[in-house]
């Protein structure tokens, strides 16, 4: 619940930042929950902000999905405590849909998306894990340190690569 609640305060505040500032379309309403998402251009509002979020900063269309959801999140509210009333209801249904695009979007893109062409698949980062410490165990001990050094600093590299996300 506290994890869901600070996505959503994050999503509204991101949406406030965008809608009084030099980007969104301005706003000389009350700042507060009924005066930014308790109007009929609260959808189209939100409409430009997802596009200006994909367009200007380059976010995908499932960050926006997630933004999206944040703010449907406090107008369902706003619909469901009837603080909003009936204005806000075809704004929250445009939301909706809006979300369901983008998700629909973002599963198109993760299906054409790039793979990194230095990215190799799990059994070959053991193969190479295994082939790693082989090759620094089978080090005699007459092997000079500067290269004893640099095999060791090679293994701790892919050790460390191969068990920490990027």
């Amino acid at each position: 619940v506290d994890t869901t609640l600070e996505h959503d305060v994050s999503s509204t505040l991101r949406y406030c930042g965008w809608l009084t500032g030099s980007h969104g379309p301005g706003f000389d309403g009350e700042l507060s929950l009924l005066g930014v998402f308790g109007h009929t251009s609260v959808g189209a509002h939100v409409e430009s902000y997802l596009q200006w979020c994909m367009d200007e900063r380059k976010c995908m269309a499932s960050s926006c999905a997630n933004y999206a959801s944040g703010l449907i999140n406090v107008v369902t509210y706003l619909v469901s405590t009837d603080e909003a009333g009936e204005p806000a209801e075809p704004s929250l249904q445009q939301m909706l849909n809006m979300r369901q695009q983008l998700e629909a979007k973002a599963k198109v893109d993760k299906m054409y998306a790039h793979k990194n062409p230095n990215f190799i698949e799990w059994p070959e980062v053991q193969r190479a894990r295994v082939k790693a410490i082989e090759a620094y165990n089978r080090l005699s001990k007459t092997t000079p340190p500067t290269k004893r050094i640099k095999q060791l600093n090679d293994l701790l590299c892919l050790l460390f690569h191969s068990v920490q996300p990027p």
